[in-house]
C-alpha cells in the first residue's frame, strides 16, 4: 500500500470538501479511537482491482481522526499543495482553516507530536495546560509516597508479630483497618482538575458520527460528493460560489420587492371600486417570480396569502381575478381554494 504511516493525503468524506490528512501508526491512536476501528468495509474494488483497506488518518488544521478507507484518499503532492496555496492567497474571500491544513500538509508534524498534541504542536499548549500536567505529577508523586508508606508499616506489623503460640492453636491473621486519608483543599482542586481535564480529553478524541465507512463509492457530482481530478476544475466550481454577503443582500432585496408587490395587490384586491385586471395580472406574475427568490414561510406568514385565499373564496367577486390568484396559489405554493358555496 502507497498509504504507510506519516504518509500526506487528500481525504473525502461525504458531506464535506477534501481536506489534506496525515496516514497514522494504529499504535498510537488513542485507545477511544482504536475502539472505533469498523471490522470490515462496504464498497467496490478500485480500478486497478486492488481491494480496499481500512486507514487510520488524522485531519491537519481541524485534528479530527477517521477510519477511511483507501479508494477515498489520494496522494497529496507538494506541488500540488503549493499550487494550492499559492491560489489561495489571490482569492480574496479566504478560508484560513484550510489554508492552514495545506501549510502544514507542506512541512507536516512528526507523526508522534501530531498524535499528542494535534496541529498547534506542543507549543501551542496553553498555560493552564502545562499547570494541569504539573499538578498531576505531583499527585502521582504523592500517591506513590503514600502506598510505600502503607507497605512499611504493614511490613513492621509482620516483624512485630509473635512467633511462639500454644499447641492447637491457630494464629488469627490481624486484618489492618484501611487507613483514611483526609485530602487537603490543593489535593481536591488536583483530582478535580485531573478529572476535567480527562473529560475534555474524551470530548475532543470524539468525531462527527456522520462520518464513517456507509456510503462508499456513492459520490454523486450533482450533489458535490466527490474528489475534484485536477485543482482547475475546483477552482472554477469554488469561484462560482457567491460570497455570504451577496446571497445575504440579494435576499434583502428580493423580500424588499415582495412587499411592494404585496401592498400593490391587497390594496387592488380589497378595493371596493373596480379592480384593474392588467395591473393585478401583472401583479401575480411578479409575485411568482418572487417567490423563487424568497423564503417560503415569508409568503405563509403575509397578508397577502390570506387575501388571496379569500379573493378565491368570495362568489360576488371579479370572475377573471379569482381564477388568476387560484392558479398563482396553485403555482407558487401548491394550493387548492374552493370558492364558498351558497350553503356557507
Amino acid at each position: 500500500s502507497p498509504f504507510v504511516p506519516t504518509t500526506v493525503v487528500l481525504a473525502k468524506v461525504k458531506g464535506y470538501p477534501a481536506w489534506p490528512a496525515m496516514v497514522l501508526e494504529e499504535s498510537l491512536l488513542p485507545a477511544n479511537i482504536i475502539q472505533k476501528k469498523p471490522k470490515s468495509i462496504r464498497g467496490k474494488a478500485s480500478k486497478k482491482g486492488k481491494p480496499a483497506i481500512i486507514l487510520p488518518v488524522r485531519f491537519f488544521s481541524d485534528d479530527t481522526y477517521i477510519w477511511i478507507s483507501s479508494n477515498d484518499v489520494k496522494l497529496l503532492e507538494k506541488s500540488q499543495v503549493e499550487e494550492f496555496l499559492k491560489t489561495s492567497q489571490g482569492k480574496r474571500r479566504r478560508d484560513n482553516l484550510i489554508e492552514f491544513a495545506y501549510q502544514l500538509a507542506l512541512d507536516p508534524p512528526d507523526m508522534e507530536m501530531f498524535v499528542k498534541y494535534g496541529s498547534k504542536g506542543s507549543q501551542g499548549r496553553s498555560k493552564e495546560d502545562d499547570i494541569e500536567d504539573d499538578f498531576e505529577e505531583e499527585f502521582e508523586e504523592e500517591e506513590e509516597e503514600e502506598e510505600e508508606e502503607e507497605e512499611e508499616e504493614e511490613d513492621e506489623e509482620e516483624v512485630a508479630r509473635p512467633k511462639k503460640r500454644s499447641r492447637g492453636a491457630k494464629a488469627l491473621k490481624v486484618k489492618k483497618a484501611p487507613k483514611v486519608t483526609k485530602l487537603t483543599k490543593a489535593q481536591e482542586k488536583k483530582i478535580a482538575a485531573q478529572k476535567q481535564k480527562e473529560e475534555e480529553k474524551k470530548l475532543l478524541a470524539e468525531y462527527d458520527s456522520d462520518w464513517g465507512l456507509d456510503d462508499f463509492n456513492s459520490f454523486n457530482k450533482k450533489e458535490g460528493n466527490y474528489i475534484f481530478d485536477t485543482e482547475e476544475e475546483q477552482r472554477q466550481v469554488l469561484d462560482n460560489v457567491p460570497a455570504a454577503a451577496v446571497i445575504q443582500e440579494e435576499l434583502a432585496e428580493a423580500h424588499q420587492r415582495f412587499l411592494a408587490v404585496a401592498d400593490d395587490l391587497i390594496e387592488q384586491l380589497l378595493s371596493e371600486d373596480a379592480v384593474n385586471e392588467k395591473f393585478v395580472f401583472k401583479k401575480l406574475t411578479e409575485f411568482e417570480k418572487l417567490f423563487k427568490q424568497i423564503p417560503k414561510t415569508v409568503v405563509m406568514k403575509s397578508k397577502l396569502l390570506r387575501v388571496m385565499i379569500v379573493t378565491v373564496r368570495k362568489r360576488d367577486g371579479n370572475e377573471k381575478i379569482r381564477e388568476r390568484v387560484c392558479k398563482s396559489l396553485k403555482q407558487a405554493l401548491d394550493i387548492d381554494v374552493e370558492q364558498n358555496s351558497e350553503a356557507d
